[in-house]
């Protein structure tokens, strides 16, 4: 069981990772909103992709996988909602900036 758990939900650690440093960056930012819904999505992933696994007589290892997914999901959605703009607004490019002719008036 020990080497399905850790082949199964191994790939899915950096992203949990992620989501976790991302979290308590949150904190400090005072926006936890996202996090705490990416947090709670994560619970029900994994306690009803758990669930439906061993209700279905599915082997342990599809428990697994739903452990796995739960953590990809927490580390994908904080990580999307601070790119997006959780935190201070929306990432955008800096637009560039047209410099004015030598005599001072521009076109």
């Amino acid at each position: 069981m020990s080497t399905t758990s850790r082949r199964s939900a191994r790939p899915f650690y950096g992203l949990f990772g992620l989501g976790l440093a991302l979290y308590f960056a949150s904190q400090g930012a005072g926006r936890l909103l996202w996090p705490l819904l990416a947090n709670l999505l994560r619970l029900v992933i994994a306690a009803g992709g758990g669930w439906l696994a061993l209700r279905w007589g599915a082997d342990v290892s599809y428990v697994f996988e739903a452990l796995g997914m739960a953590l990809a999901a927490f580390g994908l959605i904080t990580a999307g909602a601070v790119a997006t703009g959780a935190w201070f607004g929306p990432i955008v490019w800096p637009r560039p900036r047209v410099l004015a002719p030598e005599g001072g008036q521009c076109p």
